[in-house]
């Protein structure tokens, strides 16, 4: 992730849904132009760490990216649930974004938030469904 907020080559503050969808388009789950909501098929590396991607678009420009660390070793399923690896996911996502950013503006128990000009990315645990996540949203 670089100063201006770009992750990777085609996921940015400053794409477009057309310019995302000719780059990405196959890797898609779905490729439908009238969508705003895409998921990857794969996971994405960006920096030597693997992603499950989502990308969220409003009037046609990128405005959020959610990521997850794709390692096995953190996977949980309503079967088999841990709060251990839930917090090691945790621990991941919050080392990857201080080695991308910096020093975080605010820690609280459940996010890390660094805010930047050109939006903010926060490393989360939602409380009610478990889910530990990046989120990076764009002005």
């Amino acid at each position: 992730m670089n100063s201006n907020g770009e992750i990777s080559e085609g996921l940015g503050p400053n794409i477009t849904k057309e310019k995302f969808l000719s780059h990405f388009g196959t890797k898609l789950y779905c490729n439908n132009s009238t969508k705003n909501i895409f998921r990857f098929k794969e996971t994405i590396k960006i920096n030597d760490a693997s992603f499950w991607i989502n990308v969220i678009f409003d009037d046609n420009r990128m405005k959020i990216v959610e990521l997850s660390d794709a390692n096995e070793t953190f996977q949980n399923s309503y079967n088999d649930w841990s709060n251990y690896r839930n917090k090691k996911k945790r621990e991941a996502h919050d080392r990857w974004l201080l080695q991308q950013l910096g020093r975080p503006v605010e820690k609280k128990t459940n996010a890390l938030t660094f805010n930047r000009s050109w939006g903010s990315a926060t490393s989360y645990t939602d409380m009610k469904n478990g889910e530990v996540k990046i989120m990076i949203s764009y002005k």
